[in-house]
């Protein structure tokens, strides 16, 4: 993580451990290159995966976690997740829905939303999650 300037380029490069080989990545840019050169103009999310030397998969148990944060939140919230395309909704305590669309990255901007509790659930085409949020 860090904070960087808009539109300057940056590189970043996947280096594994010991026993282990880069493989892709995943989130906001995806490839099999281990060097990336990308210009930021919003928060993202990337990550690098690894795999064993023999060319087994990583046991990897957080591959389905989803953090959001900040809650309580402003105007914006933070979806950390390790792939960006799947549904996201918004519902009232009550279960109105009062917004819903396609996550592609990792911020979603709520600021047209009221003060008050409202319920985030994220769908892609194997798990769903559901998030208890709140407006200040």
């Amino acid at each position: 993580g860090g904070t960087y300037f808009e539109d300057i380029p940056i590189t970043i490069t996947a280096i594994p451990n010991e026993g282990y080989v880069f493989s892709h990545w995943i989130g906001a840019y995806q490839g099999t290159d281990a060097e990336q050169i990308i210009s930021l103009t919003e928060d993202i999310y990337i990550k690098a995966v690894f795999i064993h030397e023999d060319g087994s998969s990583v046991d990897d148990q957080e591959v389905s976690k989803v953090k959001v944060y900040p809650n309580p939140f402003e105007d914006k919230i933070h979806v950390i997740s390790d792939n960006y395309n799947f549904e996201y909704s918004i519902f009232t305590l009550d279960g109105k829905l009062v917004r819903n669309g396609i996550m592609t990255n990792v911020t979603l901007h709520l600021d047209e939303l009221q003060s008050g509790i409202y319920f985030l659930k994220l769908k892609n085409s194997s798990k769903e999650t559901i998030h208890k949020i709140f407006k200040n």
